[in-house]
């Protein structure tokens, strides 16, 4: 009775994270679903349920201890933990697990309608927060111009009174807040996937990784440099986007290079499985009857594992390989589904069949994502160009404006029959401090808000970042020049 006060008070500790429980729950039941195929007895596949990398794995986990030391069957373990589950989805399903295994229904049968279910059920909801997504992506496209209209006000605000330093200080701080809870809603609204430590030895992951920690702190230290030796902001800002650039694009075709493999993995499995099953012989063997002719980005990988098996090396370091190859947790994830489940005698066919499920799926579904992220990717650069131009651009006018004043003896009579202008100089100075840091600002939120909405790997944050950093110094170059040949040209009135 110990241990099971010990149980339920660790229990009531844990937490799911919704963020991600309908993958998580996906790849749980379809590894588990394949392991059931294999014939595996209900102690093999709790056991194996219970030492997958996912949150769902801890009920499983607590099933087999509450079997192993507290003596219940298997069905009333289920009950036990299924009834003390927080999560609504959990509970329901360990409730009708146990069920199952109390009626003497098959694991293999209900393991394969509940992972259908499960993929359904995520499907739905994965498409519910993509048109969530697409929803927001609109609203965040006026939010950012909306704060671009909070500095326009500043501007005017300088033309007609002398406005106080906390006056400016609170419109770039309600400037700054609207991009953040902006961007912040995009993030939370986008789908999330089961995160997983990243795949070693994948070459172009390791140049992505070996990038960043090279150019990311130069991009960081060498601008305070270029400003001490008196370089424009703008050019300053350039060379920093360039830094940048390399770490971003090596990270965005490395995660291209991924979404591809991730697609072709699960024909790959159901392809090996029906040959293996059709010539009646060993996945090795079978790995020489394949056509790779549908499967072109893996061939590389799959070319590679085909020549380490027949050299005889440790099956599970081949397939270890294969997977680090790929630099895909998705491929992992499939990969050890279908060899758990091989290793046990299942049928390659039932088994590479029931082990592409969860990678057909996802890759499926992140194709409609895509379709929503890709454009808004690009917008936020294009957006953010236009808003640094547009602020810019008022900035120099009322520089020149000012300059203009100066010029003007405000004691004379002019000044008095117009009474016009308390235009203060001096916040002249302030209000550029202002725009500068602003643009810097919406320049990592536009890029973190782009981010998030693509989702994949983290390091293509650094491609956004490059691309709005490169667009406000290129800006800052521009403007001051085109505004400067625009008044020179402008005829006198």
């Amino acid at each position: 009775m110990s241990f099971l006060r010990f149980w339920r008070g660790r229990n009531e500790k844990g937490s799911f994270d919704r963020d991600i429980l309908g993958f998580d729950l996906l790849y749980q039941l379809s590894y588990m679903s394949a392991i059931a195929a294999s014939g595996a007895s209900r102690g093999k596949l709790f056991e194996l349920g219970a030492q997958l990398p996912c949150p769902a794995a801890r009920y499983f986990k607590d099933i087999v201890q509450l079997s192993k030391k507290m003596n219940y069957n298997y069905s009333e373990s289920c009950r036990i933990v299924g009834e003390r589950a927080k999560d609504e989805g959990v509970r329901s399903l360990l409730l009708r697990l146990s069920s199952s295994l109390a009626s003497g229904e098959q694991p293999m049968d209900f393991f394969k309608q509940e992972t259908a279910i499960q993929a359904e059920n995520y499907a739905n909801d994965y498409e519910q927060k993509l048109e969530s997504l697409r929803k927001w992506t609109d609203a965040f496209t006026a939010l950012i111009i909306s704060a671009a209209l909070i500095i326009v006000v500043a501007a005017i605000s300088m033309l007609i009174y002398k406005v106080s330093f906390l006056f400016v200080l609170i419109l770039m701080a309600g400037t700054i807040a609207v991009g953040i809870v902006g961007a912040w809603v995009v993030h939370r609204s986008a789908p999330k996937e089961l995160k997983a430590p990243p795949v070693e030895g994948c070459k172009r992951l390791d140049r992505a990784n070996s990038l960043f920690k090279i150019l990311c702190p130069m991009a960081l230290v060498f601008p305070v440099f270029f400003l001490a030796a008196g370089l424009p902001v703008g050019l300053t800002l350039v060379l920093g986007a360039a830094l940048l650039f390399p770490v971003g694009m090596a990270s965005l075709l490395y995660d291209r290079d991924r979404d591809r493999k991730d697609g072709e993995i699960s024909t790959f499995l159901r392809t090996l499985g029906n040959v293996g099953t059709a010539i009646g012989t060993t996945i090795t063997e079978a790995l020489d009857r394949i056509d790779f002719r549908s499967m072109a980005s893996l061939k590389p990988e799959v070319k590679k594992l085909r020549t380490r098996l027949f050299a005889r090396i440790r099956p599970d370091l081949c397939w270890r390989r294969f997977v680090a190859d790929t630099g895909s947790p998705l491929i992992g994830y499939s990969v050890r589904m279908f060899q758990d489940a091989t290793n046990l005698g299942g049928e390659a066919e039932e088994v590479g069949a029931r082990s592409s499920v969860l990678a057909m799926r996802v890759t499926s579904l992140r194709a409609k994502r895509r379709i929503v992220s890709s454009p808004f990717g690009y917008l936020c650069i294009v957006m953010h160009a236009v808003v640094a131009l547009l602020l810019l651009f008022i900035s120099e006018v009322i520089g020149i404006f000012g300059s203009t004043i100066g010029t003007i003896d405000m004691e004379g009579a002019m000044a008095s029959s117009v009474g016009i202008l308390n235009f203060n100089p001096a916040g002249l100075h302030l209000f550029d401090l202002v725009l500068v840091v602003v643009l810097l600002a919406m320049c990592v939120i536009n890029a973190f808000a782009a981010m998030a909405a693509d989702g994949g790997y983290k390091y293509k944050f650094f491609f956004y970042l490059s691309g709005t950093l490169g667009t406000t110094g290129l800006a800052f170059l521009l403007v001051p020049r085109m505004t400067g040949m625009m008044f020179d040209f402008t005829p006198a009135m």
